[in-house]
């Protein structure tokens, strides 16, 4: 079941003013296809919460990194305090890592310099 944009409560999560409309019916759209259903009540799941993290982290970086949202939502990384231990690692661990989220075949056609950037941001801001 797809929730609308305009069930979802104003103030539930301090993030949520950053997102315009585009950005909260794509991470619906993705944890749809994914086949994660959420319920029609006005609270959102952890899960949806969880994905504004992540989408807010990218959308923040220089320059944006969004295309990385379904890739690393696909390979497991749903959670900003995962991308914040990983970050802990160190460079050879993480470009590993990284390098095997770009590998999925999931369609998404990430370059050699979205993951520069990205892994520069990691670094930078978590």
């Amino acid at each position: 079941m797809k929730r609308d944009i305009s069930q979802k409560p104003k103030n539930y999560h301090v993030n949520q003013s950053h997102f315009g409309h585009d950005e909260l019916n794509k991470i619906n759209d993705f944890l749809d296809k994914q086949g994660h259903l959420r319920s029609p009540e006005p609270i959102p799941d952890e899960e949806y919460s969880n994905a504004l993290d992540i989408m807010l982290f990218l959308r923040n970086c220089m320059p944006d990194m969004e295309n990385w949202f379904q890739p690393l939502v696909t390979f497991g990384c749903n959670r900003l305090s995962y991308l914040k231990i990983i970050a802990q690692w160190d460079e050879n661990s993480i470009e590993d890592t990284f390098r095997r989220i770009m590998a999925q075949p999931d369609g998404i056609h990430l370059k050699e310099t979205d993951l520069i950037f990205l892994l520069r941001n990691l670094k930078k801001r978590l």
